[in-house]
C-alpha cells in the first residue's frame, strides 16, 4: 500500500519542476485549487495533493490540488469508506471505480513500514532523482455542497528489489507512459493494463525516523537516512572492533578483514637479553673428553 509520500516541491516551481522532469511539454499550464495546495514532507491522507489529468475537450493536461481519499461522483453518503488506495487487479470490478478517470499523482518519494517485531519506516526514492509519477484514478462529487475532486492511488504487487519490505507499492509510472495513462479512452484497456506493473528501475530504499508516524511532524529530517544522524543507534556501530564483534557473536573471524599486528616496543625501549648461563664443571670436563 501507500500511505505517505513526500512532495516538497514549492508551489512556485512546480510547473517549472514538471516541465524539466518532462512531464509537461510547457511551464504554462492551468492550475485549478493552486491555493490548496501545501508542500509537504509528511503527506497524510485527506490532505489536497498534486495531480495532473488530461482535459476531455481541449486533450491538454491541468494541474489540479485533490484531496487524497476517493469519492465518486454518484456517491450521497458522506460517511463512505474514502479509499487512499486501489489495487490495479481489482479495478475492473471494483464498483467505487466505476466512474473514476486516470490522473497522475506528483511525489519524489515514498513511506513505507516494514513489520517485523516493530514497525520500522523506510523512505523510497528514484535513485536518478526524477520524480515519482503515481498512476492515480480521480472523480468529482457534487453531491455534499461545493464540488470535491478526490483521488486515489493505484498499488501493485512489489517488485522483487521491495517485496522484502512490503508485499505491495504504488504503480511508478515512467515520463514516456504519462500520455497513454492520461487517455480517457484507453482506461483500463489492454493497452494501458500492462502499465500497472511493479517498477523494475532502479530504486533507493534507506530506514528514516519513526517520526514520520506522526502527521503533525512535517519537516526536511524525515526523509534522512537514520544512519546518518548522530542520535542513531546505527551511527554508533559505525566503528566497531570486528574482533569483540566475532566474539559476541561466537563467529570466526575472517582474517583477510582483521589483521592482528604484534605489539612492538617503542624504539627507546631497551629490551634486556637473555642471562647466558655458564657451564658447569662437568659439562666442560664432558665435553673434553669428548672432543675427538
Amino acid at each position: 500500500m501507500c500511505g505517505r509520500f513526500c512532495c516538497s516541491l514549492n508551489r512556485a516551481s512546480v510547473t517549472t519542476e514538471l516541465y524539466n522532469h518532462a512531464v509537461c511539454e510547457d511551464e504554462d499550464i492551468p492550475w485549478l485549487d493552486k491555493d490548496k495546495y501545501v508542500a509537504s514532507y509528511n503527506v497524510c491522507p485527506t490532505r489536497y495533493v498534486l495531480a495532473l489529468y488530461q482535459d476531455t475537450v481541449s486533450k491538454h493536461k491541468v494541474l489540479q490540488s485533490m484531496q487524497w481519499g476517493f469519492i465518486p461522483s454518484w456517491s450521497k453518503n458522506s460517511a463512505m469508506a474514502k479509499p487512499i488506495n486501489a489495487r490495479s487487479e481489482t479495478l475492473q470490478v471494483a464498483s467505487i471505480f466505476s466512474s473514476a478517470k486516470p490522473c497522475i499523482i506528483i511525489a519524489e518519494g515514498f513511506y513505507e513500514w516494514k513489520t517485523s517485531s516493530t514497525k520500522i519506516p523506510f523512505y523510497v526514492k528514484r535513485r536518478d532523482g526524477q520524480l515519482m509519477l503515481f498512476a492515480g484514478l480521480y472523480d468529482t462529487n457534487k453531491h455534499f455542497g461545493d464540488k470535491l475532486t478526490t483521488c486515489a492511488i493505484i498499488t501493485t504487487q512489489a517488485s522483487e528489489f521491495f517485496a522484502v519490505i512490503h508485499d505491495r507499492m504504488p504503480v511508478i509510472l515512467e515520463t514516456k507512459d504519462v500520455d497513454l495513462w492520461l487517455d480517457h479512452g484507453a482506461l483500463l484497456s489492454k493497452s494501458v493494463i500492462h502499465l500497472l506493473k511493479p517498477y523494475k528501475g532502479p530504486l533507493q530504499c534507506y530506514q528514516v525516523s519513526n517520526e514520520v508516524g506522526q502527521i503533525k511532524k512535517d519537516t526536511p529530517d524525515l526523509i534522512v537516512p537514520i544512519d546518518s544522524k548522530k542520535s542513531s543507534i546505527t551511527h554508533f556501530l559505525t566503528h566497531v572492533d570486528p574482533i569483540a564483534v566475532a566474539a559476541e557473536k561466537k563467529e570466526p573471524i575472517d582474517n583477510e578483514k582483521v589483521s592482528v599486528k604484534r605489539k612492538e616496543p617503542p624504539n627507546d625501549t631497551v629490551v634486556p637479553k637473555k642471562k647466558r648461563e655458564r657451564p658447569s664443571n662437568n659439562t666442560l670436563i664432558t665435553h673434553f673428553f669428548n672432543k675427538e
